[in-house]
């Protein structure tokens, strides 16, 4: 690791030359060296989509700076209740480059440079963009997942000093992935994660892009900036990349290339606590530990289920977390399973009274849950939840079947 440092800072001493061997520029912006930074998958949820900043070496004064988006504070006063309302005020900052560059060879993550072959006049009006975007009144903006964020920043950025070049070569040109294709395969190392955001990701994530819209993630600017050519002043054509720099490879796994197929896991455990449940359900008449394991089986399910329909309701309703809104999945999590979580003690108590009402509603809630599987055989958009509807389905199937079979 410390011959990695090391190599990470004898890279960054060669792009720039001391001042005193440098020769005093005639046209601003001509000491000016621009590379595209991106840096690969990290640990926490809000790095496994990966990060990019544009870096700036001056050659008159042997400085090198780092410029990224994305920036933001977990203790900050109103952090949390900006995040549950989605509206959420992040901002970019500069840094010296050969801290950065070390901070994320530490952590183990891939770190790739893409110097830009850009005219002096280019150079400098991306320097003088990215200090005036510094400032304190600048610095801020809304954020959001996929259309503004750290990623989307830099390719605006990249785009307002090529004249629209960028956009104008990506955004006619159809993605190979939706919004939520790219979620699922970068998170897939993370069950939970993956299934938390399966199930708040709603047919917003599921709309063809473009490849201007794709890249939100830092990998796909670094790809796309690597297909732009153009004519320079000499009247050839060159890539936009003049040079690409490997400056360090993460041990760790490659992210997948393509979204996983998960649903038969997915499947199986529904059948599995759905199939627990139904069982301990027609037993509960002649066994009290069935009775018992059956009501704590029913009313975890229907608290889980219950507890994020109120969620995915909340993000649809009160929120700006567009891409959770109209969620399909409303249909397989209802906040209608938190009457479920008070109905079914009181089935298991005095089922004579209680039982036909808990019956019905389990009943509609299976019924919903089948009404979201119905939606996928008719014609028009669906929502991209067969994962989602075969963990729910089963077990919504398993508590009525249970609850159904209590004298």
């Amino acid at each position: 690791m410390n011959r990695v440092l090391t190599a990470a800072a004898v890279a960054l001493m060669t792009c720039v030359a001391p001042a005193s061997a440098q020769t005093p520029a005639a046209t601003p912006g001509a000491n000016l060296r621009v590379s595209l930074v991106t840096m690969g998958q990290g640990a926490p949820v809000w790095e496994q989509f990966g990060h990019n900043a544009i870096m700036i070496e001056d050659g008159a004064t042997g400085e090198a700076m780092w410029y990224n988006y994305g920036m933001f504070d977990f203790g900050a006063a109103d952090f949390w209740p900006r995040f549950a309302r989605g509206d959420m005020r992040y901002w970019m900052a500069s840094d010296e480059a050969e801290a950065s560059l070390r901070s994320y060879v530490r952590a183990n993550r891939s770190v790739w440079i893409q110097e830009l072959d850009l005219t002096a006049a280019e150079r400098a009006a991306m320097r003088d963009f990215l200090v005036w975007n510094e400032q304190p009144e600048n610095r801020f903006y809304a954020y959001d997942y996929f259309r503004d964020n750290c990623s989307t920043r830099i390719r605006d950025a990249l785009d307002r000093i090529l004249g629209g070049a960028l956009r104008a070569a990506t955004d006619s040109l159809p993605a190979t992935n939706t919004w939520r294709d790219d979620v699922r395969r970068l998170t897939a190392g993370d069950p939970w994660i993956y299934t938390g955001t399966e199930l708040a990701m709603a047919r917003p994530t599921d709309q063809p892009i473009s490849r201007w819209a794709g890249m939100w993630l830092p990998s796909a600017v670094r790809e796309e900036v690597r297909a732009i050519r153009r004519t320079g002043l000499d009247g050839v054509e060159r890539p936009l990349v003049k040079s690409e720099t490997t400056l360090y490879l993460s041990t760790a796994p490659d992210p997948l290339v393509e979204p996983p197929m998960r649903w038969p896991w997915y499947l199986l455990i529904g059948v599995l606590g759905g199939g627990v449940m139904a069982w301990l359900g027609r037993r509960s008449e002649s066994s009290r530990p069935a009775r018992l394991g059956f009501g704590v089986l029913g009313s975890a399910w229907s608290f889980l289920a219950g507890l994020g329909g109120v969620v995915l309701a909340g993000l649809w309703m009160l929120t700006n977390h567009t891409a959770a809104h109209a969620n399909e999945n409303l249909l397989q999590f209802s906040p209608f399973s938190l009457v479920m979580l008070v109905a079914l003690p009181l089935a298991l108590r005095t089922p004579t009274q209680a039982h036909p009402r808990t019956a019905r509603l389990a009943l509609v809630l299976v019924m919903l849950s089948a009404l979201g599987l119905l939606l996928k055989l008719l014609p028009g958009p669906s929502q991209m939840n067969l994962e989602i509807i075969a963990l729910a389905l089963p077990l919504h199937l398993g508590l009525a079947v249970g609850t159904a079979s209590e004298k």
